[in-house]
């Protein structure tokens, strides 16, 4: 097991060329001169810039901004996504479903590593999109938010595993992700 820390970024490539409004725009500068960005390289810089660890994610566009990206073939990506897990001190991932998506939270279930796990729910991902995910969190016995979770981030605690809904803001990120990595 590796005793490097690092954060795991996880989301359907399908994802990667969604462009959708920046609800940061307001609360951080981050991106001052556009009202609609890449989804890919909007979170995975927000998550670059707010973590203390480095954030690495499967696959991507190559030389594009945003976290560390390790590439693999079609026939051993599960392989690397299922160490990556195992050794992640926090994940995040984005709630819209894929077949790749469903595979990697059910590995993050069987890995133990729920309470590790921040979910973002951003406007990339629709409402059938977000209730296919959910359903696999409910059939492992979790509890799932009963509102609309559209522009929010969740995440389970303690033994009990209790959820807690926030609304999608680099501080409520950055402040769980603190306390992930203590």
């Amino acid at each position: 097991m590796s005793t490097n820390k690092y954060l795991l970024y996880l989301r359907p490539f399908s994802t990667d060329t969604f462009s959708v409004s920046n609800p940061f725009k307001s609360s951080m500068i981050l991106f001052p001169s556009n009202k609609y960005e890449d989804s890919e390289i909007r979170i995975s810089t927000l998550l670059t810039r707010i973590s203390e660890y480095p954030v690495i994610q499967i696959g991507g566009r190559g030389s594009e901004p945003g976290p560390g990206k390790i590439t693999t073939q079609d026939a051993n990506w599960k392989q690397k996504a299922e160490l990556l897990i195992e050794n992640a001190s926090a994940i995040v991932i984005v709630m819209h479903h894929s077949e790749s998506t469903a595979w990697e939270l059910s590995n993050i279930i069987s890995n133990n590593k729920i309470n590790k796990t921040i979910f973002l729910a951003s406007e990339s991902s629709s409402k059938e999109s977000i209730e296919e995910m959910l359903k696999l969190l409910d059939f492992n016995k979790y509890k799932i938010p009963e509102d609309s979770i559209f522009g929010k981030v969740f995440w389970y605690s303690g033994d009990d595993f209790e959820i807690n809904i926030k609304k999608l803001t680099k501080s409520n990120i950055k402040d769980k992700l603190y306390l992930l990595f203590k």
